[in-house]
């Protein structure tokens, strides 16, 4: 009689280009950009930038040299070494073509933060339509 359809969410493809501007951005701001999941050429990573001890500082300004980067278990503690340094399947993460899937985003200990993934407008806004 009625059929119930499970609500997927859509899926978010945002070009890598436009993700590093995002944390670069943010980093200059003296701000981590957020723990973001994706895929890209069949394997899942996640990357984003963290501050320790981040509640203490939160209401105190953020000094980029407290900014730390991650991409899956590696940490580097500039943005410049973290671009020269990590490569997704043997290609420099700059170089990167072709669009990402964003699988999740807001990520803090492992959890996404945000009701919806895409309620960060900075990487929806960056959406890239895919058929």
């Amino acid at each position: 009689m009625f059929k119930i359809f499970k609500k997927h969410s859509k899926t978010l493809w945002i070009s890598m280009q436009d993700v590093l501007a995002i944390i670069k951005s943010d980093y200059d701001k003296s701000w981590p950009f957020e723990i973001i999941e994706f895929r890209y050429g069949g394997t899942t990573h996640r990357m984003g930038a963290y501050v320790e001890e981040l509640d203490e500082k939160f209401y105190n300004k953020i000094k980029q040299e407290e900014i730390h980067f991650v991409f899956d278990e590696q940490t580097y503690t500039s943005f410049e070494e973290f671009v020269k340094s990590v490569h997704i399947n043997g290609i420099p993460i700059t170089d990167v073509l072709g669009p990402i899937e964003v699988l999740q985003a807001g990520i803090v200990n492992g959890e996404a933060m945000l009701s919806s993934p895409w309620g960060e407008k900075r990487l929806s806004a960056h959406a890239i339509e895919k058929e």
